[in-house]
Parts: C-alpha cells; sequence; structure tokens
C-alpha cells in the first residue's frame, strides 16, 4: 500500500518512519562498546529477526486495546500504564538529546555549549509534536530515503578501508560465547523497544491488520545495517580502536570520502544524515508521548515534555548524566515492565471481549 487515505498513513510511510527514526540513533548509540560488538552482537541481531517478528504481531494484535488505555485497564491502571509509556518517551528523547549535545559541539560546532545545542534541538523537534500523523509521514516518506541512502553509502565506503586481518579479532575462537549472545540479544531487542508503542499509532494506519510485513521490513533493514557496522567498524580501526570509542561511527565518517575527494569535509554531509535521524527521532518521542496522555485520559504534553526531556539531559547539575542512567532504566525497567503491561492488556482485552459476546448471546 504505497498511498493513504482519510487521513491515514500508507504502510510505506509506516515503514520509513521507524527506519528513520531507528537508523541514526543505531549506529551511534547501539554499536560499539557502549551496546553490541563481535560474534556475540551480530548473533544477536539476527536472532533478533525471529523474536521481534514475533513481537511485531503481539503489538499489532493489542492495537485495538491500546486505543483508549482507561477502558482497557480501568481509571487508576489505565493511567498508571500511560505514565509508564510517558516516562519511557521524555527518558529516551533526554537521552537522544544528551545524545546530540555531546556530538555536535565535538564533531560539527567546536565551542558551542552542549546545553545550547541540546535546548534548540528540543525546541525544534517539539513543534510539531501536536500535529497529525499525516505530516509525519509525508516528512519520512520524502527524507527516509535520502538519510538511508547517505547511511548505506557511508558502510559501502567503510567497506573498502577495511582489512581482512582485524577481522580475524572478532573471530577468533574465543570471541563467541553463548552467555554473551544472550546479553546482546537482550540488549537489540530492548534498543527496538520503540516498537512498542506500534499500538498507540496503529488506528492511524491504513488497514493495520495487515501493517506487520511493513514493520518487519524496517526491521530487517535495520538489522542488517547493525550487523554491516559490526563487521566493517572492526575491519577499519581494529578490535582495540573500536572498544576504546564511545561513538565509534564518528571516526569512520572522516575517512569515507568519495573517490577523488569531492569534499574536504565530507564528514559533516554523513553527520547531518546521522543528525536528521536522531533528530526524528526526538520528534517521534515527543509526538507519541502526547499520542499517550490522549489514550490515558490525561493532561496535553505539548507545552511541558520537552522542557522536561531538556532539563533531564543536562549533565552535571544531578550529579550522574543521562548516558549512565537511559540504559538501566531502559533494560531493568522500561522492557519488563512495558511487556508485564503488553501481556495484561492482552489479557483484559480478550477477556472483555468475550464478556461483550456472552452478553450479546444472552440478550438474543
Amino acid at each position: 500500500m504505497n498511498f493513504a487515505e482519510n487521513n491515514r498513513i500508507s504502510h510505506r510511510q509506516l515503514r520509513r518512519q521507524i527506519q528513520l527514526a531507528l537508523a541514526g540513533p543505531f549506529l551511534l548509540c547501539l554499536v560499539g562498546n557502549q551496546g553490541i560488538f563481535g560474534l556475540s552482537g551480530l548473533a544477536g541481531t539476527v536472532v533478533n529477526l525471529l523474536i521481534l517478528g514475533i513481537y511485531t504481531i503481539f503489538l499489532i494484535r493489542l492495537s485495538d486495546s491500546y486505543t483508549d488505555l482507561v477502558k482497557t485497564f480501568g481509571s487508576f491502571r489505565g493511567r498508571m500504564a500511560g505514565l509508564l509509556y510517558v516516562a519511557y518517551t521524555i527518558l529516551t528523547a533526554s537521552y537522544l538529546l544528551w545524545v546530540i549535545g555531546k556530538v555536535v559541539p565535538e564533531s560539527l560546532l567546536l565551542g558551542v555549549p552542549a546545553w545550547m545545542v541540546s535546548l534548540l534541538a528540543a525546541l525544534v523537534t517539539s513543534l510539531g509534536s501536536h500535529m497529525g500523523m499525516q505530516k509525519r509521514g509525508r516528512m519520512a516518506e520524502v527524507t527516509c530515503g535520502i538519510v538511508l541512502g547517505g547511511v548505506l553509502l557511508l558502510l559501502v565506503l567503510g567497506a573498502f578501508q577495511g582489512s581482512a586481518d582485524y577481522l580475524k579479532e572478532i573471530t577468533a575462537p574465543d570471541a563467541f560465547s553463548w552467555k554473551e549472545t544472550g546479553r546482546q540479544t537482550y540488549y537489540v531487542f530492548a534498543g527496538f523497544f520503540g516498537l512498542s508503542l506500534l499500538p498507540f499509532l496503529l488506528k492511524d494506519v491504513e488497514r493495520p491488520q495487515s501493517a506487520g510485513r511493513a514493520v518487519f521490513f524496517s526491521i530487517a533493514l535495520l538489522d542488517f545495517i547493525l550487523g554491516a557496522a559490526l563487521l566493517i567498524l572492526p575491519a577499519v580501526f581494529g578490535w582495540d580502536r573500536m572498544m576504546a570509542e564511545t561513538y565509534p561511527i564518528l571516526p569512520m565518517l572522516a575517512g569515507a570520502n568519495l573517490p577523488g575527494d569531492v569534499l574536504s569535509r565530507f564528514d559533516v554531509i554523513w553527520l547531518a544524515f546521522l543528525l536528521y535521524s536522531l533528530l526524528f527521532a526526538v520528534g517521534s518521542m515527543f509526538y507519541y508521548g502526547n499520542r499517550i496522555l490522549e489514550s490515558a485520559h490525561l493532561f496535553s504534553g505539548r507545552f511541558w515534555m520537552w522542557i522536561l526531556a531538556w532539563i533531564l539531559s543536562l549533565e552535571g547539575i544531578w550529579g550522574w548524566n543521562m548516558g549512565e542512567v537511559y540504559f538501566p532504566a531502559l533494560l531493568y525497567g522500561f522492557v519488563p515492565l512495558g511487556l508485564l503491561s503488553q501481556v495484561a492488556a492482552g489479557f483484559l482485552y480478550k477477556r472483555r471481549r468475550t464478556k461483550k459476546r456472552e452478553k450479546t448471546g444472552e440478550s438474543i
């Protein structure tokens, strides 16, 4: 389905929103010593294809129960479930703002304070948080191909700089363990946990019950990008250099130039692609946060959500930074609690439908 009707987005627009929102954050934040690496990480991305395929089917079946959380869970529990997802969107946006505040002053605008960069990013991405889904769909449809094309070209050019000798370090017999594979599989799944917001937006997708193929295609492409980065980065830098870098994709930007040195600072273009993806992801968090508040019958977050996310992203005033807090909160808080709430929503919705059918049968 290429075109949408009745103020809904098409499957293609849904697919491109997912790809655009996750590609940049994955390459910057999920690959390297802070996330996944080596053969275990590569195996984790492959295993997640199956896990996330099943999870997507489960999420699509939940779409009706997440249209109105209060109706599904009840007044108190519905609002608590809504606040859980809103907290996830705010903390995720805050972490991405923190990353933007780190990357831009170091790689693009030297000397600009991180707080100013993250404030501008938060303000700009919040402006469309109250607008309809179709505007985001059209934005993704126009720009996703350009961004993903740039990312894939970056990986191709990086592959030509690699050395096969470096790859021996990650293919050694002791470089793989099942325990580490299990840990990194969960890590990749947590990275994809943004898909848990899918039930909140499927009511604005044409033929939502058949959207599974579009979502799975997005997962497969993002998995391919992750797997390619896991092989190319150590081949370019060697294992020790890759593990020493906080964001190993950034050093590769400077060397991934087109043949003939077309531009002296071609790395700025690569960085622009990644930053655009990051900004789209932040805007998505604000948008879906507002949708969740609406579903939970809570107040609008249009004017305060971005301010709270920006304040939480500031470093040095809390005694911690979001880079230290976010992944533990995601791995041990949001993912297990989110899965529990989704299982509960499935049972409650099924029980409610059963009672409705029984009542209808009695009245007949």
